[in-house]
């Protein structure tokens, strides 16, 4: 019964995909309630259409998910369908859609067909056609966007056009649109994850020191943290090969994280996270890293810390012991509201002063008293006494 369902369900959303307007909904009821809507409500209607058209996308996502086996019947008209839906003009739909690919490319990978690599040279081909320098930016992001998906599903197919690949993206670089400047940034991981070898051989000089640090250094606004997301996953991908940029990374980091700054960027504690694994004890090496943690500790306590601390401890020993210190008085501040004594440390007597609890607890204080009971709990402190 269900199946019968689905089937329906494709016949009217993919019917509405294949007019001129690459309208993704189901068909109405009746052509005279969809032709007036149309003409007397335009900016409703405009808002509705984007509205939808997400909401289908992301129902196709589900479908490829939870219904594998239903939904294989239906994917060669999914892959001429979606390749006209990415290129839509709302870039939240143009994101719909590519995950709604992400989730589809995974069922093909996994069976075996006569047509995957037909499929396969289809996709790749609309990537090429859409990198042309002449498309528009909206073309060209949908091209980035296709491309991101080919390299995270980890496609043997793409083996053969790795380089081509990124040969048409380096030529984006220089770009000053915003959209395909952060397209570009989010793909940087992806490549490097495919196949590091060749990433660091053709293209690490490229993407890191000339394009990521350049654009730490020189940009602003949102870019920002997801250069240094970007960065980090890199980092993780190419492993110890990160180790000759690690001082410049920690130099913008360090930058990125001043107290009471108006670009205070949390994602960088995230990338510092990531570094520290792919550099390991030779972290210290490369930086004063005690300035570092004494900037760490002056914005307060947030997961992000309480993860780039775990990282930096767990992978750099030799400063296991000052962290286990900074971290047991951050504790103790927020559970106990004074720092952290150790057992048998001698006291003065300095009269009573108990602690007050305000019964109008934010949900902040809440949070970071939740964090702090789970860091407790989960942070390395074998070494300390309590």
């Amino acid at each position: 019964m269900f199946y019968v369902h689905v089937n329906l369900f494709f016949r009217r959303i993919m019917v509405t995909i294949k007019d001129n307007e690459i309208k993704i909904r189901f068909i109405p009821h009746t052509h005279t309630h969809t032709h007036t809507h149309t003409h007397t409500h335009t900016h409703t209607h405009t808002h509705t259409h984007t509205h939808t058209h997400t909401k289908q996308v992301l129902v196709l996502k589900q479908l490829a998910k939870n219904a594998p086996t239903m939904f294989y019947v239906h994917v060669n008209l999914f892959f001429r369908r979606i390749m006209v839906t990415i290129k839509d003009n709302e870039i939240k739909i143009r994101e719909g859609a590519a995950r709604a690919l992400r989730a589809v490319l995974k069922i093909v990978s996994v069976r075996d067909s006569s047509s995957r690599t037909q499929w396969y040279n289809g996709i790749f081909a609309a990537v090429v056609e859409g990198l042309r320098a002449r498309s528009s930016v909206i073309t060209i992001h949908a091209a980035l966007l296709t491309l991101g998906e080919l390299m995270v599903s980890g496609l043997e197919h793409m083996t053969y056009h790795y380089q081509e690949a990124i040969d048409k993206v380096v030529e984006f670089l220089p770009s000053k649109e915003k959209l395909l400047k952060c397209a570009v940034i989010s793909l940087i991981p992806h490549f490097a994850e495919f196949d590091p070898r060749r990433f660091v051989e053709l293209y690490l000089e490229v993407f890191v020191p000339r394009f990521l640090l350049v654009t730490l250094a020189r940009e602003k606004g949102d870019i920002i943290p997801m250069a240094f997301v970007s960065l980090g996953k890199t980092a993780l991908a190419i492993k110890g090969v990160i180790k000759p940029f690690v001082t410049d990374i920690l130099r913008c980091i360090q930058q990125a994280i001043q107290p009471k700054s108006k670009t205070y960027c949390p994602e960088a504690l995230l990338c510092l996270s990531m570094v520290a694994q792919a550099a390991g004890a030779d972290l210290g090496l490369y930086y004063d890293i005690n300035e570092l943690l004494e900037l760490l500790f002056k914005e307060g306590f947030t997961p992000m810390l309480c993860q780039a601390l775990a990282s930096i401890a767990s992978n750099v020993p030799s400063l296991l012991v000052v962290i286990q210190g900074k971290i047991l008085d951050m504790l103790s501040v927020e559970l106990a509201g004074k720092p952290f004594e150790n057992p048998g440390a001698r006291k003065l007597d300095l009269g009573a002063s108990p602690i007050i609890l305000s019964r109008a607890s934010t949900k902040a204080k809440i949070f970071t008293t939740r964090l702090a009971l789970k860091t407790l709990g989960t942070f390395n402190l074998d070494e300390t006494l309590l």
